[in-house]
């Protein structure tokens, strides 16, 4: 049975080392190996949102019934150092990823385990924080992200306020507040054209038909669309998952994010696109439930909206979690 190397995308057959790079592979890859990739722009809040959903992927274990741990030193040093420290123990947001970071492109590898009774189902997760950057040419995200073409799943995330009618309406609301908002993104970092790149990285050599890969399109920093949202918006109600994905809520959530991104996304391109894809689904949420002072500080310790529900129905997909 081959795996794919997480550290060189090639199929090789199980063994302490991989036969193309030389890198140690884990040896829970010889279990199962399900690479998630979580894509998007340039201050989109990648590195933000990694380090929060791994830290409730640990926090959460016991709603749902999994353990979850690093499968290496390399793992657990890199996600202390990179990510737990500045959030939680320094309280300050993390450096943007930069293009030329050897080190972002290290894999973050964790083991989920399942307990059925006397059976257990294993599989190995591998997440990477790649630079914004990447993304913004069809000829970089071929040759710099060939992970997405083994990915069993796809977290597209999205910064509401790049977009330009989510601009418009925070302007109508905010008088003069241009400051508040994020740089206006050039052209080739538009997120439709991501979105674009994306769907022809995924699609590879399949000229007919839909991509198979599960997407969930997500609407990050929702905290930043408060204006726009009522207190009664889902995203803001107590999740129903418990031991595994409440479809109800999902659902819920689903229709809401996608009904907004229609009315927030002026070109219309991403919903549009979107029916490129088998499986999609919308949502929103927020990795530190807070806006950062402009000196990088946060006010205090993150309180994250919502950061597994995106994951929750990428396991369903997967059939690693049942869904309710």
């Amino acid at each position: 049975m081959a795996i794919i190397c997480p550290y060189c995308f090639e199929s090789v057959a199980p063994s302490a080392r991989c036969s193309q790079c030389g890198e140690t592979l884990p040896s829970q890859l010889k279990l199962s190996n399900l690479m998630f990739s979580i894509v998007g722009s340039t201050e989109s809040g990648k590195s933000h949102y990694i380090a929060i959903l791994i830290e409730q992927m640990k926090r959460q274990a016991a709603r749902f019934g999994w353990s979850f741990h690093a499968a290496n030193d390399e793992t657990i040093n890199l996600y202390e150092r990179r990510f737990k420290r500045p959030l939680y123990e320094s309280l300050a947001t993390i450096d943007k990823t930069q293009t030329g970071d050897r080190e972002a492109r290290r894999p973050l590898i964790y083991t989920l385990c399942f307990f059925n009774g006397s059976q257990e189902q294993r599989a190995t997760l591998v997440f990477y924080d790649a630079a914004g950057e990447r993304f913004n040419s069809q000829d970089e995200i071929n040759r710099a992200t060939r992970y997405l073409y083994n990915s069993a799943g796809v977290i597209f995330l999205v910064d509401p306020l790049q977009m330009s009618e989510a601009r418009n309406l925070f302007l109508k609301r905010f008088p003069g507040e241009e400051k508040a908002l994020p740089e206006r993104p050039v052209d080739n970092a538009k997120v439709g054209n991501i979105f674009t790149r994306l769907i022809n990285a995924l699609q590879g050599r399949q000229l007919q038909g839909k991509i198979p890969v599960p997407i969930a399109i997500t609407l990050s920093k929702i905290d930043a669309l408060r204006f726009l949202l009522t207190d009664e918006a889902p995203v803001f109600l107590p999740p129903f998952h418990r031991g595994g994905l409440s479809l109800a809520d999902f659902r819920r959530n689903s229709d809401y994010f996608g009904n907004l991104l229609s009315v927030i996304d002026g070109d219309r391109e991403i919903v549009a696109n979107a029916r490129r894809f088998e499986r999609v689904g919308y949502f929103g949420v927020s990795a530190l439930g807070q806006n950062p002072q402009k000196t990088g500080r946060l006010q205090f310790k993150p309180r994250p909206i919502r950061p597994l529900d995106p994951m929750l129905w990428l396991l369903w997909q997967n059939g690693l979690i049942d869904g309710k």
